[in-house]
């Protein structure tokens, strides 16, 4: 099994995440929907310094590109916020889900130090991708929609191929350089945190391992739009 699932880091990652969105949370409540919007719009932009720098830190830009789930959370993330589209906010709600995911698994945590930049420029973006969209809804700013899952589901399969792709085409560059270096965007080469080690156990195929989770993916969206599914229900009724 391989490290990096609920350390002390992570514990004081996830008390952080849930400490500053109860506050943001309770704080917006009472303001009004403009107020809400820019607050949150604001605040989606707290990605998008760190797509910059790492690669200008590390001095490494082809395995530092935007190509990860979150990067392109960040990327969407003040587009979402501040036109309020609704397809665009509801395939974010499942990303969201990745994003709390990497700050409970992921073994950089533990390789880093809450003192050390690289601790914050993981934890800050990936905290505010995993918050924002959930306040979004839960402040009004947009509508949760049973519709949209299928555009969801097909939103993050198109993400984890267009990244495999780009993890074949870089890695055969490093490969013809006589490099042993390897991307792993999206984690389609290979696991890197515990729950991917069980399905790579499973499947062990690059890429199609990670569809070893579309059974949980099918149930965690039932369980996120179930209040949605009931208001259907009982409206045909």
């Amino acid at each position: 099994m391989m490290e990096g699932f609920l350390r002390g880091r992570h514990l004081i990652s996830l008390g952080v995440f849930f400490l500053t969105g109860t506050v943001l949370l309770v704080f917006l409540r009472k303001r009004s929907i403009r107020c809400r919007r820019v607050v949150l719009g604001v605040l989606s932009f707290a990605g998008l310094p760190a797509i910059i720098w790492y690669p200008a830190a590390f001095g490494d830009l082809l395995r530092f590109l935007p190509l990860e789930l979150c990067s392109y959370t960040a990327l969407l993330l003040p587009v979402a916020v501040w036109t309020g589209n609704r397809r665009l906010n509801n395939i974010l709600l499942l990303w969201a889900v990745g994003a709390f995911s990497a700050i409970l698994l992921n073994p950089a945590e533990t390789a880093w130090r809450p003192g050390e930049t690289e601790f914050w420029m993981f934890f800050v973006p990936h905290a505010a991708e995993a918050a924002i969209p959930p306040l979004v809804f839960a402040l009004g700013l947009s509508e949760k929609d049973v519709r949209c899952i299928p555009i969801t589901l097909g939103a993050t399969l198109g993400a984890g191929a267009f990244s495999h792709a780009c993890n074949l085409m870089i890695n055969r560059f490093f490969a013809e350089a006589g490099s042993s270096l390897c991307v792993n965007y999206m984690f389609a080469e290979w696991p890197e945190n515990p729950v991917l080690d069980v399905c790579w156990r499973i499947l062990p195929v690059r890429f199609a391992y990670l569809l070893v989770l579309a059974p949980a993916v099918l149930v965690l969206l039932t369980l996120l739009y179930l209040p949605e599914f009931a208001a259907r229900i009982r409206k045909n009724r």
